[in-house]
C-alpha cells in the first residue's frame, strides 16, 4: 500500500520494486555514499541485514511471480541475466567498435544493467546448494548455473 500511495498506482509487480531498491542499495553501498542522507538510515551493517531480508523478500515475490501473479514477469527477469552476459559478449568480440556512438549506449547499458542482471542471476540461478571440492574439480556444476 506505500507504494501505490507514492506512486499513485499499483507497481505491476513488486519483484521489480524490490529489485530496483536492492539495486540502488548495493551500488550506494559500492560508492561508499552516506546510507543516511535520505530518510535518516541507519549504519553499513543494519543495511547489509536489509539487503539479506530484501533478498528473501525478491525470492518470495519470484515464486509468487512464477506461480500465481504473472509468468511474463518471471520470464523476463529469469531472461535477463542471459541477455546482459550475451551484451557483454558482444562488446568483447575482435570486431567491437569502441567508438560507434551505439557502441558507447551499450557499453553504458551494460554497466547499467550488471547490478540487476547480478540479482536476478542470484535469485532464479542459484543451485541452493553449497559447493563442494569435487564439483569443483571435476567441473560437475549444476546445470542452473550461468557465471563461471
Amino acid at each position: 500500500t506505500v507504494v501505490t500511495n507514492t506512486l499513485g498506482t499499483r507497481p505491476k509487480s513488486m519483484l521489480w520494486v524490490v529489485l530496483h531498491d536492492l539495486r540502488l542499495l548495493l551500488l550506494r553501498m559500492a560508492y561508499g555514499e552516506a546510507l543516511n542522507s535520505d530518510c535518516g538510515g541507519g549504519s553499513l551493517s543494519s543495511n547489509f541485514l536489509l539487503l539479506l531480508y530484501q533478498m528473501y523478500s525478491a525470492d518470495m515475490y519470484a515464486i509468487n511471480a512464477e506461480h500465481d501473479e504473472s509468468p511474463e514477469v518471471a520470464k523476463h527477469a529469469r531472461g535477463l541475466s542471459s541477455g546482459f552476459l550475451a551484451a557483454v559478449e558482444i562488446a568483447q568480440a575482435p570486431g567491437f567498435d569502441r567508438h560507434d556512438s551505439r557502441s558507447k549506449r551499450l557499453e553504458k547499458g551494460i554497466a547499467d544493467t550488471a547490478p540487476m542482471a547480478s540479482l536476478c542471476s542470484i535469485l532464479f540461478f542459484n543451485p541452493g546448494k553449497e559447493i563442494s571440492e569435487s564439483d569443483v574439480e571435476g567441473n560437475n556444476p549444476s546445470p542452473k548455473w550461468q557465471w563461471e
